[in-house]
């Protein structure tokens, strides 16, 4: 599997995987489902899921119900393969770390794992 590492303040850092597989793809649209699915969207009575507008209406009106970090964690969970800190890559250890240092991983993960779409290809 390809491997980067991403050098982090104080000498930390954390080895990341640059090649999405099949399992990762499925457990980060898993993660999306999820987090849309616990937001209550099957209570939302009558409303149209394919209009966008009537989705992004009722999200914003409750968001409150929306596990927003789903996908994020996904991409952690998944991509993270070893890193300078002592135990596990787990949850846990992931939400005990300092914002800012999750946030330069997050950066990176979310480039390499964004799914191209359509509209995106022709950018």
């Amino acid at each position: 599997m390809d491997r980067e590492r991403i050098d982090l303040p104080d000498g930390e850092w954390v080895e990341i995987n640059t090649v999405v597989t099949r399992r990762m793809r499925k457990a980060f649209r898993k993660a999306g489902m999820a987090s849309i699915l616990s937001g209550g969207i099957n209570g939302a009575g009558s409303m149209d899921l394919t209009d966008a507008e009537a989705v992004k209406t009722y999200i914003m009106a409750h968001p409150e119900r929306w596990d927003l970090d789903a996908v994020d964690d996904s991409f952690l969970l998944h991509g993270i393969q070893a890193w300078s800190w002592p135990g596990p890559v787990t949850a846990e250890a992931l939400d005990a770390l300092p914002a800012a240092l999750v946030d330069a991983i997050l950066a990176r993960l979310r480039v390499l794992y964004a799914e191209a779409t359509p509209e995106t290809l022709k950018a």
